[in-house]
């Protein structure tokens, strides 16, 4: 069997130069269409960089006129909130609001009563302490703040030398009321509260003195007296007097205090030179972030400390101004993001330093969203997506075809060459007989009668045999060509049926036995062609004898129909299997098992029958079971008594 394996080789090689033909194409195809999608997707990239690049010089205008407008009135404007103005003039630094800072580069001045104003009374003091008591209590009654602060911080020494603590304490507490007054450098009401809770504590009277002591800590926090640095700790630390002595704790100075007392302090360093200039700068430190605006007016420089959480609102206003939808984040100079996200490493960031816009900030504006560029280019992609899948369906399709038309002809060549030595068989079969009777006649002129007649016989149904077979292939030959004519009349089928039973029967030998069955109630008038219709039942009985063992009975029913008659062919033979029914009907085709068990045939036979059975407007069915038997029905229409 040679040619099979040649065929199938053949089908191989063109399988895989099929595939080698359209796989680059495909591939080709699907990675043009990668590369234009990303060529889009770049470009749409480069789209938002450049949309960006237009927006940060306005977002960058925007937020620098939001500053200059601050700065224009920076003494006289309403303070943000959360931010803190600091005021250096030539001989004090104020802060706005009060409590903002714990202490100022520089006091105030105050004015203070000088020792001389005390000193006659001091000097007779040890000789009359009443006398002096009472000189110092007339001075407390001045009109002069500071010579009464004075007397009154003297005439409570006195009474608790004379160990009068109650009286003492209202000296002190009728100090305490006196504002804008100094005694030893350090405010008068201040001197005086400090001095009441030690008192107080002194006479054991704890609830009070720490009361008052916790009082002053609040005021002294809250900014109510401007204190340098060294007063502050004097008055907080400094014994025995000092707050914390009086508190037994520390005393809590918050990180936004001391970070805007040390602003303070640069900015009194800085700002006391003659050539000030207004200037932007950032802030950052543990209890401060933010920006820092000076401006200088006259002899006097103002500082405006603005909260990160201020400057987020211009930002947001900055941005809707320039009409862009990108993520905007201010950067210190070290690089970190002050106001905003934090820049995303390795995108395309737009930046805009602090030397080109005038901001203390870096402007940086991150890829944003693209939904309408996006949008924009769904169309155009989605009309690559559609042209690459129709190419690629045109392609895929092409190739299926064409597989599928190559393994149909490979599977005809194959089926015509089994066809080819079929028919060389079925040929061969009887010519062999016939070369062989004729052989015996032409040997001798003596044979018997008898003798001679079997062998005329034997010539006769060869000579049929090979007629009939050389019939069905020209038949076949015509009905693919539709070139078959058909003589189709009204004829009885049963009485076409019967003859081609019997003379089959005569001429299957007693290799089978056919049973003619007719249905009392079967139509029996059809519109056929005798011939082809005898030639379909022929075929029909010569498969059922050929797949059935010798002797076995087949059965021929003609019975009623839905579509008017049947006549069904039924064998006990080895039946078909389910996966070779459907194609039992394709020229060319056999089953396995008549390779197997070297039944002759050509492949045309059940082809022949569903080419006639079709042409008389009828349908024929299969049913089999393999290894019990097939039953094939012919279906044909009734004649109607009108037709002729």
């Amino acid at each position: 069997m040679p040619r099979p394996r040649l065929l199938s080789r053949n089908a191989r090689r063109l399988t895989w130069l099929l595939v080698a033909v359209s796989v680059p194409p495909v591939l080709a195809l699907l990675w043009l269409g990668g590369q234009l999608i990303k060529q889009d997707r770049d470009l749409i990239a480069q789209w938002d960089f450049d949309r960006r690049q237009i927006a940060a010089p306005l977002v960058a205008k925007a937020l620098h006129a939001t500053l200059e407008e601050l700065e224009r009135s920076i003494a006289t404007t309403a303070l943000p909130a959360n931010a803190v103005r600091l005021t250096v003039a030539s001989d004090r630094v104020t802060v706005e609001p009060r409590g903002a800072a714990a202490w100022l580069p520089v006091m105030p001045p105050l004015p203070e009563a000088g020792r001389e104003v005390f000193a006659a009374i001091e000097a007779d003091e040890t000789r009359d302490p009443r006398a002096a008591l009472a000189a110092y209590q007339a001075l407390a009654r001045s009109r002069n703040r500071a010579v009464r602060a004075g007397a009154l911080m003297r005439v409570a020494r006195r009474h608790l030398r004379d160990g009068r603590a109650d009286a003492a304490a209202v000296a002190y507490r009728q100090l305490a009321q006196i504002k804008d007054a100094a005694i030893q450098g350090v405010p008068a009401d201040l001197q005086a509260r400090r001095w009441l809770f030690d008192v107080l504590l002194g006479a054991g009277r704890r609830d009070a003195g720490a009361e008052a002591a916790a009082a002053l800590e609040r005021d002294l926090l809250n900014g109510t007296w401007a204190l340098d640095r060294e007063t502050w700790h004097f008055v907080v630390i400094s014994t025995p007097f000092g707050l914390e002595a009086g508190l037994g704790r520390p005393v809590v100075v918050t990180p936004r205090q001391r970070a805007v007392s040390e602003l303070a302090d640069e900015l009194w360093r800085q700002d006391r030179a003659p050539a000030r200039q207004a200037r932007r700068r950032l802030v950052q430190s543990e209890g401060l972030s933010g920006l820092v605006l000076v401006g200088v007016e006259d002899d006097r420089a103002t500082a405006l400390v603005i909260p990160a959480t201020t400057v987020e609102p211009w930002l947001r206003a900055a941005i809707a101004s320039a009409g862009t939808s990108a993520p905007v984040s201010l950067l210190s100079p070290a690089g970190e993001a002050t106001i905003g996200p934090a820049p995303i490493t390795g995108a395309a960031t737009v930046f805009a330093p602090g030397g080109e816009t005038g901001l203390p900030w870096t402007l940086a504006l991150g890829p944003g969203d693209t939904g309408d560029l996006e949008a924009a280019a769904s169309t155009r992609r989605g009309l690559l997506g559609a042209g690459l899948a129709a190419v690629l369906a045109l392609v895929a399709g092409s190739s299926i075809l064409v597989w599928r038309v190559m393994q149909r002809e490979l599977a005809v060549a194959r089926l015509q060459t089994e066809f080819v030595a079929a028919v060389s068989h079925e040929f061969r079969t009887p010519l062999t007989a016939l070369r062989h009777v004729t052989d015996l006649l032409e040997e001798s002129d003596d044979v018997p009668v008898e003798r001679r007649r079997q062998f005329y016989q034997t010539l006769g149904r060869n000579t049929d045999r090979l007629q009939r077979l050389v019939e069905s292939l020209l038949d076949f030959s015509r009905m693919e060509s539709g070139r078959q004519p058909y003589d189709l009349r009204i004829i009885d089928v049963v009485a076409l049926v019967e003859p081609v039973v019997a003379d089959f029967q005569r001429d299957a030998a007693g290799a089978a036995v056919v049973v003619l069955r007719v249905a009392p109630d079967a139509p029996r008038r059809v519109r056929a062609d005798p011939v082809s219709l005898s030639t379909a039942i022929w075929n029909l009985l010569d498969n059922a004898v050929k797949y059935s063992p010798a002797g076995a009975v087949v059965e021929v029913d003609v019975v009623p129909h839905s579509s008017g008659v049947a006549i069904m062919v039924r064998d006990r033979g080895i039946g078909i299997p389910d996966g070779e029914q459907h194609d039992v009907f394709e020229r060319f085709v056999r089953g396995a098992d008549a390779g197997v068990r070297g039944v002759p045939g050509t492949g045309l036979g059940l082809a022949l029958v569903r080419h006639i059975v079709a042409a008389h407007g009828g349908s024929i069915a299969l049913e089999s079971v393999h290894g019990a038997g097939s039953t094939f029905t012919i279906a044909l229409p009734e004649a109607s008594c009108r037709e002729s």
